[in-house]
This record gives structure tokens, sequence and C-alpha cells, in this order.
């Protein structure tokens, strides 16, 4: 006959919760705590090699590689311009004026690209323009991002007032055209690189100001930060170290589109001869150059056009690769 063998107190637990970590073959018990199982794979990449994980975004498309190879080639030819350009910008010849391109029958391999009404080589004054047109696109962007982050910091992290009053005058430049506003300014202030400067700034700080409200408005309710302000840090400290990274993404986002948006403003205000100054080769000043002899000179244009296209449309891809790239669920 069988008899019953007694057994200890935790024996009878395990026999009841077969879950008990001592049962190599259970499951252990939930921690409360996030392990790297639980992260997506992407996130994890990133931490560990940022640059590796982008770059190997960037081959996968082949859009964004492209536009970055362009942009690439485009900072080159800007810093080499002394170099790379065959003519001087600025040297006439009333002899070779309105050449067409070197392939037509009547163009002249000295000039690829052929000359404009004065005689000046396009395809110099293009590589030349390149230095004047990222300079002001660079210097806009760098100005209004910082004006736009720090407003924007200010009205999400305090709100109340203070956020109320930011944002209104943040919706009234949003619903002001911004090239009307700065054919406005332009005609007030005069030309002039610095003046072109300040106009492509004040027409896109709003837009670093409402995204960097919105992720200082979120970040600032997460749990390490309201840890910093329970431990008494500094309000400086909190928006530097703590708020600001957290908006890095999309900040560098906004940066790419606001850039190509910078590059078309310089362009239209240099046309409408409200610019930058017609002795200053840029690719806008090269179209308001071109346009009496249109007709006659098609290439002189064009070939500016070209430019401002293709620039444009590459600093447009890439930040939609950033906007992806920066975006998880994606």
């Amino acid at each position: 006959m069988a008899t019953d063998i007694p057994r200890s107190d935790t024996e009878k637990r395990n026999a009841q919760d077969p879950r008990q970590p001592m049962d190599p073959l259970a499951p252990e018990q939930p921690t409360g705590q996030i392990t790297d199982s639980e992260v997506p794979e992407q996130i994890i990449a990133v931490r560990r090699n940022p640059w590796k994980v982008a770059l190997k975004e960037l081959y996968a498309s082949k859009a964004a590689l492209i536009s970055a190879g362009f942009i690439l080639l485009l900072i080159m030819l800007a810093l080499f311009a002394d170099v790379i350009a065959p003519h001087d910008p600025q040297a006439m010849s009333l002899i070779d004026r309105m050449l067409p391109p070197a392939w037509n029958a009547e163009g002249d391999m000295r000039y690829l690209l052929g000359t404009d009404g004065q005689g000046r080589d396009i395809l110099s004054r293009i590589i030349h323009a390149s230095q004047m047109t990222l300079m002001v696109g660079l210097a806009s962007v760098v100005l209004g991002g910082i004006v736009g982050v720090t407003l924007g910091l200010l009205a999400g992290y305090f709100g109340g007032w203070l956020d109320a009053i930011l944002m209104r005058f943040t919706d009234l430049q949003l619903a002001f055209p911004s090239l009307l506003l700065g054919l406005l300014v332009m005609a007030i202030i005069g030309t002039g690189v610095l003046e072109l400067v300040c106009v492509i700034a004040l027409a896109q700080w709003a837009f670093y100001a409402r995204v960097v409200r919105s992720e200082a408005i979120k970040t600032r309710e997460l749990e390490f930060v309201q840890g910093a302000i329970a431990l008494g840090a500094s309000n400086t400290r909190i928006l530097l170290q703590h708020i600001l990274p957290n908006c890095v993404a999309s900040m560098l986002i906004i940066a790419s589109f606001s850039l190509a948006m910078a590059i078309y403003y310089e362009a239209a205000l240099s046309f409408f001869g409200l610019g930058i100054p017609p002795a200053i080769p840029t690719w806008g000043n090269m179209l308001a150059g071109a346009r009496d002899i249109m007709l006659a000179n098609f290439w002189a244009p064009v070939f500016p056009g070209i430019a401002i296209t293709l620039t444009v449309l590459a600093f447009n891809l890439l930040g939609d690769w950033a906007r992806d790239f920066f975006d998880v669920r994606v």
C-alpha cells in the first residue's frame, strides 16, 4: 500500500504554483523593469552606434543617398569655387556674349554652359553663386533656429501667460504669407546680405517654436524631468540638459526643410531686386539678369533655375528621410 511522503512547505508551494522561480522550466515573474528584449531592436541599435545605423539607413534609401551626394558635391563646389571655376565670374567679354552651350553648333568649348548677356561664363557664375546661396541659407536657418527653439522651450516649459503670448505671436507669423512678408520688410529696410538673412530667419522661427513647444510640453511631464525638479535643479539646467536634447531630432528635420525654403526665398527676393545686391553672383541674381534676354538666350536662366530646383529638391528629400529615420513607428 502506498504511503504519503511528507513534503516541506516549499515543495507544497511549488506544487501549487508551477511558476515559482525554483521550477527551471517555469518563466520568471515580471519584475516591473523593462529589459532589452522588450525594447525595439531599432532603438537599441541607435543607442549603441547611431552613426552606423544612420549610414545604413541612408544607403538603403536611394533618393536620400543621391540627395546627400548632391549636397556634398555642392558644398565641395562652394568651398573650392576659386579652383574649380574655369573663369572669373565677373570677367566680361563683349565678343563672347550670349554664346550657347558648348554642345551647340555655335558654342565654344571654353564656355561649357554658354555666356550671359555681358559675356560672363555661366558655369563659373553658378559655381561661385553656390557660396552665397549656402552661406545665406545656413545663416538664416541657424538664426531662425536659435530664436524659435528658445521661444519654444520657454513657452512649453513655463506655460501659462508666457505660453499664450508667445503662441499668439507664432500664430500671427504663420498666418502671414512668408514671401510677402519678406518683400515688405526688404522694401522698408533695404537690400543686403545681413538684411536678407534676418528676413529669412524671421519667416522661419515660428516653425521651430511650434514643434519645440510641443516636445517641451511632452518631455516636461516625464519622470526624469519631474525628478530633477524635485531635487531642486535650476530651470536653466532642466531646459538645457534634460528637455533640449529630446528636441534635437525634431530640430534637425525642421532645419533640413528650412534650408531648402531659405534657398528658395533668397532666389525669389534676389530675382525681384530686393535680396543680395546685383554685383554679387547668386542664382537669383542670375535669373534676374537674364530676364530681358530670356527669349534670345534661353540657357542663361535655365541653368541657374536647374541649380535652384535640384538643391531645393535634395534638401527636401533628405528631410523626408530624416523624418522617417527619427520616427521609430515608421
